[in-house]
């Protein structure tokens, strides 16, 4: 945050250039504020519209513009392609200020983009160890910091509440968690997306190994003999029709019936898409509610997203956020 906070740079008559830090640290300049935008990362749309800069975006992904909510969020935005192979000659065509873009999921031809002139940005939006970083740079090249800062605010009063209650809980009191992602049976390792929300809600990963990559495969042989204490399994939003037969195909999992998740009924569903990028505050509320949830019982998560759209003028839908339903 230091850093961040000093590569601010406030535009004046004589200087309208502007310095922000990427999510992989490095400090960039743009000529100015940014008014046309291409943006290729679906959770960097999000806080965009969070923010107010929804006027400013000129095209996006086709993941956006196929996506069941985001995909209201700015209809007159053209569709550019997908995230890591987006049609470069249309953007060109566009002629954006800037191009935002994943980190972690860089667009394999940038370099042609990058040939046309068009500067790229790389801000992922979901990470919680980057997410004060990234929505302080969407912020700046937008000219809506202050903007930012009132999101930052209100995400950072759930966080601190988390973070608060959790430190007064002995580590030996958190329970082992297996999150599995929509793939069956995959799941990730230490310092990625789910490690670091179970850090931030008190739980331990099942997984302590490092792996090659984001995720690894894992068997019913190795779950069953790491016995964790409870399951978690990530859902699509456009996939929770089926949300209880999938919940049935889990508990019916070769060796399930003899693990103490299933034996205490702790396994559980949760709509992934609340558990990393703009919402990511109600997914550690979710989160926190399942593995404490005597600490956690006053907390509501749907009276958190309710705010959320309030507060940002935005109207996400969380009917379902887990199944059994967390009250």
């Amino acid at each position: 945050m230091m850093l961040t906070a000093g590569c601010i740079t406030i535009p004046t008559e004589e200087n309208s250039t502007i310095m922000f830090v990427q999510t992989n640290g490095e400090i960039t300049t743009l000529p100015g504020v940014a008014e046309k935008i291409v943006v290729l990362n679906a959770n960097a749309v999000e806080l965009l519209a969070a923010i107010g800069a929804g006027d400013k975006v000129i095209g996006v992904s086709q993941a956006v513009k196929t996506h069941p909510e985001r995909q209201y969020l700015f209809p007159e935005a053209q569709s550019v392609g997908q995230s890591t192979t987006p049609d470069a000659e249309l953007i060109i065509k566009l002629d954006p200020d800037v191009i935002i873009a994943f980190d972690s999921m860089r667009p394999k031809n940038a370099d042609v983009l990058e040939q046309s002139g068009i500067p790229i940005v790389y801000i992922d939006c979901y990470k919680p160890d980057t997410m004060h970083q990234d929505v302080t740079a969407l912020g700046i090249i937008t000219g809506k910091t202050k903007e930012a800062n009132d999101y930052l605010e209100f995400y950072d009063s759930i966080l601190s509440t988390i973070t608060e209650r959790i430190a007064d809980i002995p580590e030996t009191d958190y329970p082992i968690v297996y999150v599995e992602f929509s793939s069956d049976y995959d799941i990730q390792g230490p310092n990625i997306s789910s490690d670091m929300l179970l850090n931030i809600t008190g739980g331990k990963n099942v997984l302590t190994y490092p792996i090659i990559g984001s995720s690894t495969h894992v068997s019913d042989e190795w779950i069953v003999s790491n016995n964790p204490d409870v399951m978690i399994k990530m859902m699509t939003a456009e996939s929770l029709e089926n949300i209880e037969n999938t919940y049935e195909s889990l508990l019916a999992r070769p060796g399930a019936s003899s693990m103490k998740a299933v034996s205490e009924k702790q396994v559980f569903i949760l709509r992934n898409d609340m558990t990393y990028g703009p919402r990511l505050f109600a997914g550690a509320a979710l989160m926190a509610k399942i593995l404490h949830p005597v600490e956690f019982a006053d907390i509501n998560v749907n009276a958190l997203l309710d705010e959320y759209n309030q507060k940002f003028n935005l109207n996400f839908t969380h009917d379902i956020l887990t199944y059994p339903k967390i009250e």
